[in-house]
């Protein structure tokens, strides 16, 4: 078996994010897991997940609170 491209950090955040925000359960306002519960998660670092939220944050894609 050929394994495929492992995805960057990044791209696994956001492609988690991606897929959740694809549930049809999900409620506008849900609240998404905090950075550290996401990178714990993920098996990526804080900082990684703090870019990808930053980044969905300026294409209004996500609101997020400080």
């Amino acid at each position: 078996m050929i394994a495929g491209p492992r995805l960057k950090p990044a791209e696994r955040v956001l492609r988690y994010l991606e897929n959740e925000f694809e549930r049809p359960d999900l409620v506008k306002g849900s609240r998404l897991p905090t950075v550290r519960e996401l990178a714990i998660h993920l098996k990526v670092s804080t900082f990684t997940v703090q870019n990808v939220f930053r980044k969905l944050a300026r294409e209004g894609r996500i609101r997020t609170e400080m």
